[in-house]
């Protein structure tokens, strides 16, 4: 495409344990259908232009946080582990780095690495790099204090010069002329790119204005029809409502976009999306209260490595299992100490239970490890002969498969986890995840911070200027509206729509941005 990117096509791991892909959830435009079976059920959802436009700028800047962040997480893992297995080689050990010490940055498809957020996280990451590196060279009045939400989302006020923090800001003692600085506007400010200039980039031009129509027809960046698409897209992009072969064109275009949603299996609305779930499962005779199988890729890819270096090098596996013993005994060890001097420690509650937490989920995999290397000495793990081995994969390995897998797909073997159970924990979870906002944060620590409140207070400006740049957009939405209010309509007269209890969250500042996009 016009960045240097690739889409690419990857098959997963399931067909591996005899499950074959039956849904596929892309991030294509829907020039991707054409490599599909003819009989495909293709379904979308549709979103409001201008909230689209916001999502992707909020998205992109966190992302943009996040990515960072966990690049440095696995370099930092990394040297950790290297360094530990150098060190257990030292001390006499034949060992090689354990299973799953080292992060692999494979079990997990990246937002970096996927269209269109391969273009426009790395701008607002390069911006945020930049931008963070200057704020932390001026200077920091001392007499500017800060409001500040924790991870555990607690508000507290801090004065970083100082390195003091309070929960209530009464318990400061102010002497006077200190002061309490205002939030960070999270549109407009010195670490991330504005909203004003976000919206006007060439690549959001080409990628975010007018993207669901262009998606729909099959004429994004990614399109399989690569040269036609470029020219519509910059065609309808140079011009406007002012120029006649301009409105000639956007209607041809919206005719076709209308035409290719009437063909369609479903059309959702993400400003009715519960009930558009509803609708869609009504249409697809899907029984919303039958079984969840909830493998992620991640672990599906851990779970097919796993099973891969079992059955290619049982000895090493075994060698490995001891490594981890090794390594786990020492860190717990460690862990504890460090502990013990915590406990002893004044305002480190939250910090103690903190580490607890992550002292037990380290005790639980070492513990994993000795089962795994408990049942192979059972079996004759130092006697590989074939027939030994043959014993110790039918009485050991495939049991121990069929477990993991069996937890992997959300389920008991008595009772399957229900859908519902399962799209609960999910929204939850994601509710409860750190946003990265943490990691944006100006001289004084104020954070830039989305949340459907404060979009309101952009300026009319920038919206006037996002809806003038998505006409199309907002007439196809319209359209794409009107049949879903008539399929809904139509399933409720008949009965159809199942019953569902969707998860609430009262009171919350979450922005728009953790929807599809």
């Amino acid at each position: 495409d016009d960045y240097g990117n690739n889409a690419h096509e990857t098959s997963g791991p399931l067909n591996d344990f005899g499950y074959s892909c039956k849904l596929r959830a892309s991030h294509h435009d829907l020039s991707f259908v054409e490599s599909l079976p003819q009989d495909a059920a293709v379904f979308t959802q549709i979103r409001d232009p201008v909230g689209r436009v916001i999502s992707s700028y909020e998205f992109s800047a966190r992302s943009g946080a996040s990515d960072a962040f966990q690049k440095e997480q696995i370099l930092k893992k990394k040297a950790e582990d290297l360094k530990k297995a150098e060190e257990l080689k030292k001390a006499g050990e034949e060992v090689t780095v354990p299973d799953g010490a080292v992060a692999d940055e494979r079990l997990m498809v990246q937002t970096i690495d996927v269209w269109p957020w391969e273009t426009l996280v790395p701008l607002q990451q390069k911006a945020e790099l930049e931008n963070l590196k200057i704020e932390k060279t001026r200077m920091i009045d001392p007499m500017n204090w800060a409001m500040v939400n924790t991870a555990k989302g607690e508000v507290v006020y801090t004065n970083l010069l100082y390195g003091t923090t309070y929960k209530d800001l009464a318990e400061a003692n102010w002497t006077g002329g200190e002061k309490l600085l205002p939030d960070l506007d999270a549109y407009d400010n010195d670490i991330v790119i504005p909203l004003r200039d976000y919206v006007q980039l060439p690549e959001v031009h080409d990628l975010i204005h007018n993207g669901e129509t262009f998606q729909i027809l099959g004429l994004t960046n990614i399109s399989s029809h690569w040269e036609l698409a470029r020219d519509l897209r910059r065609c309808v992009a140079s011009s406007g409502p002012e120029d006649p072969q301009w409105v000639e064109l956007k209607d041809i275009l919206l005719t076709k976009a209308k035409a290719v949603l009437d063909k369609l299996w479903h059309v959702g609305s993400m400003s009715d999306r519960e009930a558009a779930l509803l609708s869609l499962a009504a249409t697809s005779q899907f029984d919303l209260d039958g079984p969840a199988y909830g493998a992620g890729e991640p672990k599906m890819w851990a779970l097919h490595d796993h099973v891969a270096h079992i059955y290619d090098n049982p000895p090493e596996r075994f060698r490995n299992l001891t490594a981890i013993l090794a390594v786990s005994d020492r860190e717990i060890k460690e862990m504890y100490e460090e502990l013990a001097v915590m406990e002893n420690e004044p305002d480190t509650h939250e910090k103690v239970e903190a580490w607890l937490e992550n002292i037990q989920n380290r005790e639980k995999g070492r513990a994993n490890a000795q089962h795994e290397l408990d049942l192979m000495v059972a079996y004759k793990a130092d006697d590989w002969s074939e027939s030994a081995l043959q014993d110790w994969i039918d009485a050991v390995i495939e049991p121990l498969l069929d477990e993991k897998f069996n937890k992997l797909m959300n389920t008991t073997i008595n009772e399957p986890i229900p859908l519902e159970q399962s799209y609960r924990s999910c929204v939850e979870r994601t509710w409860s995840e750190e946003p990265f906002d943490h990691l944006l944060r100006d001289r004084y620590g104020r954070q830039v911070h989305f949340s459907r409140e404060k979009r309101k207070a952009i300026p009319q400006d920038i919206i006037d200027y996002i809806e003038s740049q998505n006409i199309l957009d907002t007439e196809l939405q319209e359209y794409a509206e009107s049949l879903y209010a008539s399929t809904k309509a139509a399933q409720e007269s008949l009965g159809l729509l199942q019953s569902f209890a969707f998860p609430t969250k009262q009171d919350t500042e979450q922005s728009e941005s953790d929807e599809t996009h």
